[in-house]
C-alpha cells in the first residue's frame, strides 16, 4: 500500500508540498508538514518537489530521479513515433519478456493523467488467457446489453 510519509527532522514548513498536493492531503502543523491519510492520490509530486527530500511516497522501486538538466528530445523522431503511432488489434502468441512488459507498464504509471487522478490500471494476462478473454467479453457483452436498455428507454424530444 501506497502511504507518504514526513520526515520531521528533514522537513522546514516551507510548504511546497501542502501547494503542490492536488488530493489536499497535507497540512502544516507547529512548522513542519504531515501527511493526512485520508485523500492522498499517489502521484508523487509531494515527493518530487520537497527541497529536502523530507517527503517519501511508500509503495513504488524506484527513487525519485533527480535532473540537472533538462531532457531534451529530437523533435522528428518525436514528430514521426507520434505521426506513426497505431493502435493494434491483432495480436500474435509471441511471448513479451517481463522486462519489456514492466517498462510499458512504468511508462503508463508515469504518464500524464486528467486532474492527475492517476485511476488507471492494469490487468496482464498470461497464463489462463482464454479464460480470462471469455469472462471480459461476457462482462461487456452485459454492459452493452444494459446500455442499449438504457437508451432504448430515453425518449429525446426533438422540438
Amino acid at each position: 500500500m501506497n502511504k507518504v510519509i514526513i520526515d520531521s527532522e528533514k522537513c522546514t514548513g516551507c510548504g511546497l508540498c501542502v501547494k503542490d498536493c492536488v488530493g489536499f492531503d497535507i497540512a502544516i502543523e507547529n512548522g513542519k508538514a504531515f501527511a493526512k491519510g485520508a485523500s492522498c492520490i499517489k502521484c508523487g509530486h509531494c515527493e518530487a518537489i520537497c527541497p529536502n527530500n523530507a517527503v517519501k511516497l511508500t509503495g513504488y522501486e524506484d527513487e525519485v530521479e533527480e535532473f540537472s538538466e533538462q531532457t531534451r528530445l529530437n523533435p522528428e523522431e518525436l514528430l514521426k513515433a507520434i505521426k506513426t503511432r497505431r493502435t493494434i488489434r491483432q495480436f500474435t502468441e509471441e511471448k513479451i519478456p517481463q522486462n519489456v512488459i514492466d517498462l510499458i507498464i512504468e511508462a503508463g504509471r508515469l504518464a500524464p493523467t486528467g486532474t492527475n487522478s492517476q485511476g488507471t490500471s492494469y490487468i496482464i494476462l498470461d497464463e489462463k488467457k482464454k479464460e480470462c478473454e471469455a469472462v471480459a467479453v461476457k462482462k461487456n457483452q452485459k454492459t452493452i446489453w444494459s446500455r442499449k436498455s438504457i437508451y432504448s428507454s430515453v425518449k429525446i424530444n426533438e422540438d
